[in-house]
């Protein structure tokens, strides 16, 4: 696995880099850790992943610190994200976000009821199996991925256990690649590069209901 500091191409201002591993909207990103000073490395594995399981053995890591992320749609040209370490028992038991879990988070009867109704069946456009990635172009919050439709809300899974341990996550594309790629950063930089990216459309939540 090679890494390399994002920092070192921030300075450089390397524009191949950028065109190679950040698509179309996600520049808010490289914008947060040179204005905040955060550290954040991609990583470049040596074998293809499609599930979290699978990184974190390639990665020697536990299962939670990998993270996950899914993405829900209704039948309104709408959908939603959910982000959350891989909490799951097993690749057999992954972390679902089926009705069950989406009831553990939802105080509101209108809106759980609203978020039990929706349908992962599809990925987002520019996303597939394994490459999901809670850094999502800013065109998605706009006019929409011209796919599935637009993005409404992310949600993104908040703990004292997870927020300030390195994790890994994916960043999003299509093909061998992508499907090698990911951002080793701080659980809580997610969070808090989203919400001020796209202040009001990200919220935190646990298992004990937002």
């Amino acid at each position: 696995m090679k890494h390399f500091n994002l920092r070192d191409f921030i300075e450089k201002k390397d524009s191949s880099f950028e065109s190679s591993f950040f698509r179309e909207g996600q520049k808010y990103v490289l914008d947060y850790f040179q204005n905040s000073g955060k550290e954040a490395k991609l990583a470049l594995h040596d074998e293809q992943t499609n599930t979290c399981f699978e990184k974190s053995r390639i990665l020697g890591w536990d299962p939670q610190r990998v993270v996950k992320s899914i993405f829900l749609y209704d039948s309104k040209g709408k959908f939603y994200g959910f982000v959350s370490p891989e909490l799951g028992e097993s690749e057999d038991k992954p972390l679902r976000f089926n009705n069950q879990t989406i009831s553990k988070i939802f105080s509101d009867e209108v809106e759980r009821k609203k978020m039990m109704n929706l349908s992962n069946s599809v990925y987002p456009l520019g996303m597939e199996k394994g490459t999901c990635t809670p850094f999502v172009p800013e065109y998605y919050f706009q006019d929409g991925d011209g796919f599935t439709g637009r993005l409404e809300r992310i949600f993104v899974y908040t703990s004292s256990n997870i927020n300030k341990k390195l994790v890994d996550i994916s960043f999003g594309g299509e093909g061998e690649l992508a499907q090698k790629t990911s951002l080793h950063l701080t659980y809580e930089d997610i969070y808090l590069c989203l919400n001020q990216a796209f202040p009001g459309r990200i919220t935190q939540f646990n298992f004990e209901k937002v």
